[in-house]
Order: structure tokens, then C-alpha cells, then sequence
């Protein structure tokens, strides 16, 4: 779930930023993946503040 959200906000900042670094990260997402850290804390649930990341509004 982690994996997909993460796509998705680097989509988001490419179509907002036309960032190429983001795109080459998004090329190679496999490669880049584990350069990535999912920090949270430990009593909460992943699929809730994923939820949650999603419904903020901007």
C-alpha cells in the first residue's frame, strides 16, 4: 500500500513541478525504493493514515 501511495505523490509532484529527477526516480522506482524510509509511529495503523494522507484536503 506504502509502495503505491509513494508512486502517486511522485506523479502528483511531476505533473505540479515537472520535476525530471522525480520522473528518473519514477523510471527506476524498483531501483530507488529502498532509498525510501516509511516512518510513523508504531501504534498507528498504515491503511488509516494512508486514508488519511489522501482525504486532506490542500
Amino acid at each position: 500500500a506504502y509502495r503505491n501511495h509513494l508512486r502517486s505523490v511522485i506523479r502528483e509532484h511531476i505533473s505540479e513541478t515537472g520535476s525530471d529527477w522525480a520522473a528518473h526516480i519514477l523510471e527506476d522506482f524498483d531501483d530507488y525504493i529502498g532509498r525510501f524510509w516509511l516512518v510513523k509511529p508504531k501504534a498507528a495503523n498504515l491503511r488509516s493514515l494512508l486514508a488519511s494522507t489522501r482525504a486532506r484536503p490542500e
